[in-house]
C-alpha cells in the first residue's frame, strides 16, 4: 500500500487497459494515453478520483517494493500489508527508516555530506552504518513513494527456509534487547556467545532437521548496527538523559505546508438526534475529526452513536484521505467545494487506546506518516482540534433546537424521547454544510486567512497532495486482527460464525505442506460478512465470505455479541438457527416498538426550555426513561446490523 499523486508519468488500469498520464493540458484536465489501445483521451481530475474511489481504477504503485505482474501489465506491492511481517523484518525495517528519517527533508538535493554527516552521527551513538547503506535505504524509501516495506530485507524469495530464518532474526532481537537493557555498553563479541547459548539450549529438543542454524558474527554486528539510536540510548541511560540529549528533535515548530500535520480527536456533540424514519431517539453522537494546522481545514470526520473506537479512526482516516468530490452529487445545494484531502507527513493524536492499535501505527509506517502521541494534561499539544471542537458547537450544534448542556444530560435530568428533533441524515447534512460553506470560508485567526483559501494558494505552490493507491486494501489493512486461527473443513469458524471458500481450502493444502498450522485474519468490526485471511506465502490476502450471509450482511460485532449473549441468556446451544431466531425476535420487538412510539413524531419536535428541563416533570420521568434507554439500545443496534457503516453510520462521506 502506498501513495500517490496525480502527475505526469502516473499509470493505472481501468477496464483491463493501462493508461499513463502525460501531461496536465489545462489545470485539472489531463492527457491521458492508453498504453493497451496506443490512444488518446482527456480525463478530468474529479472522474480520474471519483473512478479511483469506486474501485473501478487503480493506480500503479512504485519502487523496489513492487514487481511487474505480467497478467496485468502493472505493478503490484510485494508486500501488501506491512504489520503482517514478522516481528524481525518489521523491527529492522523500522530501524533503517530511523536512521535515514532525518535525511528526508532534503530530499532533492546533492546528498552525499548528508550521508557521511550522519553516519558520524550515528556513530557517536554506538552505530557503524555506512554512509553507502543509508544511500540504498534512503533512494529505496524516497523512490517507493514513502513506504517502509522497501527498507523491508529481502526475504522473499529464501523458499521454505524463510521461516527458519525469521526465528533466527527473533532470536537476535531477544538477545540484543536484553543486553542493551543493561547500563555499561555490551560488545558484539558478548552477544554473539549469548546468542550461541541461547540456540544451543534450544537445539537440545530439537531433531537434527528442525535444528536452528547459528547466525555469522558479522550478521549479528549489523543487526546491532541497525538499532533504533533513541531506543538503544533509553535502555541505556534512562529516559531522561535520552531526552535532554536529544531535546532538540522534541521543538515543536509551527506548520506551514498542507499536512505537514494534521490533529484528530473525538468529541460529544451537546444535541440529541433521532432516526430520520422511524424518529426513535439515537442519543448525542460522537464526532470524531482530523484538522490540517497549517491551514486549519477539516480534512476528515465521522459521525456515529458508539463510544471512540478502532472503527472510529479508521474510518475517519479513511475520509481524510481520500477526496470529497461526493458532495457535490449528494448535496447540490452546498455552495462551495470541499478542498482539503490527502496523506499527512505528522499526526498528533492523544493516548486514547483507540490511537495505539498495531494496525493502525504500522499502517502509517507503511504510507509514511510520523505519529506524535500528545502528552497526558496538555490539551494545547491538539489546541487546532480543540478550538475547531469549540466553533463547531457555537457555530453550529448550539444554533439547533435539541441543544443540550452537558452537565443535564450528565444528570440524566433530559428526556430524549422529547427533547430530540434532529434527524441523522439532517445532521449530517447540517455538519457538511458548515465545514464546506462557512468554517472553510470564515477568516481564520489562527491561520492568518481562510482555509479554503489557504489551501488552494498552498496548493498551487507545493503541487496537489498525496492520496491511498488503493483504498480498498486500507479497508483490509486496518481491519482487526485475530491471530492463531484453524482452518477446518467447514472453514474458520470466529464468533460461532464460519468463514468459507475454495481458495480459503486451496490454502490450507499448500499451508499444510510446510507444517503450518495456523493463519491470521482480519476484519470489519462493523461488518461480519467476510474476513481477510493473510496468505503468508505470497504475502496478500484472501477475501473469505461468512457462510450465512442472511444474519451476517451488514451485522457489527457488537450487535452479534448481543444476540449471542441473548441465546445464553435463554440457555440455548448458540447455532445458525438460533442466532437467526434471535435476530428475528429482536426485529419483532423493536417493529411493535416502533408502533407504540408513533406518536414520538409529534412530541420529538416540541423544544422545551432549559428550566422545563431541569423540573420536577423531567424527575418524574425517570422510570420512562430507563425504558426508552432499552428502545434506543435495541433499535441502534438493529440501525447497524440492517446495513453498513457506509451507509447508515456517515452514509454520505464514506460511500
Amino acid at each position: 500500500m502506498q501513495t500517490v499523486i496525480i502527475e505526469k508519468g502516473v499509470r493505472f488500469k481501468m477496464n483491463e487497459s493501462v493508461f499513463e498520464i502525460s501531461r496536465e493540458h489545462l489545470p485539472g484536465k489531463f492527457i491521458i494515453k492508453n498504453l493497451t489501445g496506443n490512444s488518446e483521451v482527456l480525463f478530468d481530475l474529479k472522474d480520474l478520483m471519483l473512478f479511483h474511489e469506486n474501485g473501478t481504477l487503480k493506480f500503479e504503485p512504485i519502487g523496489p517494493a513492487t514487481s511487474l505482474l505480467e497478467s496485468s501489465g502493472v505493478r503490484e506491492n510485494k508486500i501488501v500489508d506491512y504489520s503482517m511481517l514478522p516481528e524481525s523484518e518489521r523491527k529492522i525495517a523500522a530501524a533503517r527508516y530511523d536512521a535515514i528519517k532525518p535525511l528526508l527533508p532534503f530530499a532533492g538535493q546533492k546528498m552525499s555530506r548528508y550521508f557521511d554527516a550522519r553516519e558520524k552521527e550515528l556513530e557517536l551513538f554506538g552505530h557503524k552504518v555506512s554512509a553507502m547503506s543509508l544511500r540504498r535505504w534512503f533512494n529505496a524509501f524516497v523512490n517507493s513513494g514513502g513506504d517502509i516495506t522497501a527498507l523491508v530485507p529481502n526475504t522473499a524469495d529464501c523458499g521454505t527456509g524463510n521461516r527458519m530464518s525469521n526465528e533466527v532474526e527473533e532470536k537476535i532481537d531477544g538477545v540484543l534487547d536484553s543486553f542493551y537493557a543493561k547500563r555499561e555498553k555490551p560488545s558484539g563479541k558478548d552477544a554473539y556467545a549469548m546468542l550461541g547459548d541461547s540456540i544451543e539450549n534450544i537445539n537440545k529438543f530439537r531433531t537434527e532437521e528442525t535444528k536452528i542454524k547459528m547466525p555469522s558474527y558479522n550478521t549479528v554486528l549489523r543487526r546491532i548496527a541497525a538499532r533504533n539510536p533513541l531506543e538503544m540510548l533509553e535502555k541505556r541511560e534512562g529516559k531522561k538523559y535520552a531526552f535532554d540529549k536529544l531535546s532538540s528533535v522534541n521543538t515543536r515548530v509551527k506548520p506551514t505546508i498542507p499536512l505537514e500535520e494534521v490533529e484528530m480527536d473525538h468529541t460529544k456533540l451537546d444535541l440529541f438526534v433521532v432516526d430520520d424514519d422511524s424518529r426513535l431517539p439515537l442519543g448525542r453522537p460522537w464526532i470524531t475529526i482530523a484538522i490540517d494546522k497549517a491551514t486549519g481545514n477539516l480534512i476528515g470526520l465521522y459521525v456515529a452513536f458508539h463510544s471512540p473506537s478502532y472503527v472510529s479512526v479508521m474510518k475517519t482516516m479513511r475520509h481524510m484521505m481520500t477526496s470529497k468530490y461526493y458532495v457535490k452529487d449528494l448535496y447540490p445545494d452546498i455552495k462551495n467545494e470541499w478542498v482539503a484531502y490527502g496523506v499527512p507527513r505528522l499526526l498528533v493524536l492523544d493516548n486514547g487506546k483507540e490511537f495505539r492499535s498495531r494496525s493502525l501505527l504500522d499502517a502509517c509506517k507503511q504510507l509514511g506518516i510520523n505519529v506524535k502521541f500528545c502528552p497526558p494534561r496538555k490539551p494545547w499539544f491538539k489546541g487546532q482540534v480543540e478550538r475547531t471542537f469549540r466553533t463547531l458547537n457555537q457555530q453550529l450544534i448550539h444554533q439547533m433546537p435539541g441543544t443540550t448542556f452537558s452537565n443535564v444530560v450528565d444528570k440524566k435530568d433530559y428526556d430524549p424521547k422529547k427533547n430530540a428533533i434532529v434527524g441523522y441524515k439532517k445532521l449530517i447534512y447540517l455538519i457538511h454544510r458548515w465545514v464546506i460553506d462557512e468554517y472553510s470560508q470564515q477568516y481564520n485567526k489562527g491561520v492568518k486567512g481562510s482555509p479554503a483559501k489557504l489551501w488552494r494558494e498552498h496548493i498551487e505552490k507545493h503541487g496537489r497532495p498525496a492520496f491511498l493507491d488503493d483504498s480498498e486494501k486500507w479497508d483490509i489493512v486496518l481491519g482487526k486482527l485475530k491471530t492463531g486461527s484453524t482452518i477446518q473443513r467447514p472453514g474458520i469458524q470466529y464468533q460461532y460464525l464460519f468463514y468459507n471458500s475454495q481458495a480459503l481450502q486451496e490454502l490450507k493444502l499448500e499451508l499444510m505442506k510446510r507444517r503450518i498450522g495456523t493463519v491470521d485474519f482480519k476484519y470489519d468490526p462493523s461488518d461480519l460478512s467476510q474476513i481477510h485471511v493473510y496468505d503468508e506465502l505470497n504475502r496478500t490476502y484472501i477475501t473469505v465470505p461468512c457462510s450465512d450471509q442472511d444474519y451476517s450482511q451488514g451485522l457489527q460485532e457488537f450487535t452479534h455479541k448481543l444476540l449471542v449473549r441473548d441465546i445464553n441468556k435463554r440457555q440455548k446451544e448458540v447455532t445458525w438457527k438460533e442466532l437467526n431466531s434471535s435476530k428475528a425476535r429482536l426485529m419483532a420487538e423493536l417493529k411493535s416498538e416502533n408502533k407504540k412510539t408513533s406518536g414520538a413524531r409529534a412530541a420529538a419536535h416540541i423544544q422545551p426550555s432549559s428550566a422545563e428541563i431541569a423540573s420536577s416533570k423531567a424527575n418524574d420521568a425517570q422510570k420512562e426513561n430507563v425504558k426508552m434507554a432499552n428502545i434506543v439500545r435495541k433499535h441502534f443496534n438493529y440501525n447497524e446490523e440492517q446495513t453498513e457503516w457506509g451507509s447508515v453510520n456517515n452514509a454520505n462521506i464514506n460511500s
